[in-house]
Formats: structure tokens, C-alpha cells, sequence
């Protein structure tokens, strides 16, 4: 479906358009406030119910990327578009890792893991991070009016209060911000999918890959435990860098088992 088994539906930027209002990452609430002290205005563009949001990135290599980005608080990553792929430093750099990844709506998406030096948000910097770099030629990553989407591994560093009416966004950053989040060590994302545990995503050049996982694969079993004995969000987050996992794995009509690491398969510095 088009929001997923565990949502029954999507807030649009209309939803909360006549109140100001605060997306709060550390308590998980929409706060509706007209209190903006400590805060820092961006200016931000409204335009055909979205927003955009200026950024500055800037390469391993010392070049700095600027432009428009369209704010998505429905994605989990910050993705540049096919456009600014072609960047030098991007599409030559050699710290890049090849992904492919379920994209929902789109269907299957290609790009790459890149390591940069900084992000720039308005007058604040992050610094060491990982983002995404889409290499696809359809959708809305490949769109040249923006240069990528910001997600909520950039965002969820401030708080963030929105004012429709005024066409302005203010951002105070939260004890998120700066911190190296990256768990881009997790060579595979898994997706539920009526009771099943799905390969989602997978990055090439990994111990996972190597051995033989690819997209689509059913997870049957981990370490032997079948998948309906364990909860999916409580497995992922204890996930760590280096740990061995067993899988049994149906690939198309064959059952197998795979033993591969989580290794670090990208590093920031």
C-alpha cells in the first residue's frame, strides 16, 4: 500500500497550515507554539504546498555543493538527486558505496553512501556526515529544480517550528545535534511485509553481499530463532558493528543458510 501496514495515513503540509507549530525530535510530539526564543529563522521557500530548505555541503574533496532542498519529514535519509551526482567528487569519489534500496511508492531505487566534510543549515554545521546520493534518471530524485531532499537525519538535530501563514521556518538545535548517528555499518535493512521479514536494502561491497544476500530475499530464521519469535524493531536496534549473523534465506524457490558480518563497510573520517 502507499503508507505501509503500520500507518493509516499521511499528514500533508496542509494538515497543520493555519497554526504555528513545532516538530519536537526529542519527546516524538508536534507542539502548536508561538514561542520561537533561542530560536534561528532559516529562510526557507513555501511553493505548491512544500518547502525547501537551503543547504551547503561540503565534499571530502573541498567542494562545496549549495541549493534547494525539499524538507521530507517522511524519509529517514537526506538524499542529493541525480543531478548533483555528477558533482565532481562524487560520481569519481572512492569513498562511495553502491546501495540499492526498496523506494516505496517509486519501486527499487540505485546510489551510493558518500562520507562528507560538513553540512551547513543556516548559520549551524554538521559535521562527518553520511548521506545518500541517488543515481536515478526517474522520480523525484532525479527533479533538477531541487538538489535533494532533506530527511530526518539531518532534521531531527533541531527543533523545528513552522509558520505557514508567514512562510518561515525556525530551528533550535537539540541534544541530537552534531552527533555521529551513522549506523551505515548495517550492510542490509529488513522490512515487515504481511509477517514476513524482507531484505529491503543492501550495499554492495559488503560481507552480506558477498555472500550472497540480495534484495527481496525472505528471511526465514536468525541464528537459528524463526523470524515470528522475534520483534523487528527491538533485532535492528541491537544490531552492532562486527557482530556474526546466521540467516535462513528463501531466494526465489531455495531455502538456504548465510553467515555473514556486519562490518564497516564506510566511515566518516
Amino acid at each position: 500500500s502507499m503508507v505501509g501496514e503500520n500507518i493509516d495515513g499521511i499528514l500533508g503540509a496542509k494538515t497543520f497550515a493555519q497554526k504555528t507549530y513545532m516538530l519536537d525530535y526529542v519527546s516524538q510530539n508536534i507542539i502548536f507554539t508561538d514561542y520561537a526564543e533561542g530560536y534561528v529563522v532559516i529562510n526557507s521557500l513555501f511553493e505548491d504546498d512544500r518547502i525547501y530548505l537551503p543547504l551547503t555541503i561540503t565534499l571530502k574533496n573541498g567542494k562545496k555543493i549549495s541549493g534547494m532542498f525539499l524538507l521530507d519529514t517522511g524519509s529517514d535519509q537526506t538524499i542529493l538527486n541525480n543531478f548533483a551526482y555528477m558533482t565532481d567528487g562524487i560520481h569519481n569519489s572512492t569513498y562511495k558505496k553502491k546501495f540499492i534500496a526498496n523506494g516505496g511508492i517509486g519501486g527499487d531505487s540505485n546510489g551510493y553512501f558518500l562520507p562528507i566534510k560538513e553540512i551547513n543549515i543556516g548559520e549551524f554545521k554538521l559535521k562527518n556526515v553520511i548521506t545518500c546520493v541517488s543515481n536515478d534518471t526517474l522520480g523525484m530524485l532525479a527533479n533538477t529544480d531541487y538538489i535533494g531532499i532533506i530527511g530526518n537525519d539531518i532534521l531531527d538535530d533541531f527543533n523545528i517550528i513552522f509558520d505557514h501563514q508567514k512562510e518561515k521556518i525556525w530551528v533550535k538545535p537539540n541534544k541530537n545535534f552534531d552527533k555521529n548517528k551513522s549506523r551505515m555499518f548495517r550492510s542490509i535493512s529488513i522490512k515487515q511485509s504481511e509477517n514476513k521479514w524482507i531484505i529491503a536494502g543492501i550495499v554492495e561491497d559488503t560481507d552480506a553481499y558477498k555472500n550472497g544476500i540480495r534484495m527481496n530475499d525472505q528471511i526465514l530464521e536468525i541464528d537459528n530463532v524463526p523470524v515470528e519469535k522475534i520483534e523487528l524493531k527491538k533485532f535492528v536496534n541491537k544490531m552492532k558493528p562486527n557482530d556474526v549473523m546466521l540467516l535462513k534465506i528463501k531466494q526465489g524457490s531455495e531455502e538456504r543458510e548465510v553467515k555473514f558480518k556486519l562490518d564497516f563497510f564506510i566511515k566518516t573520517d
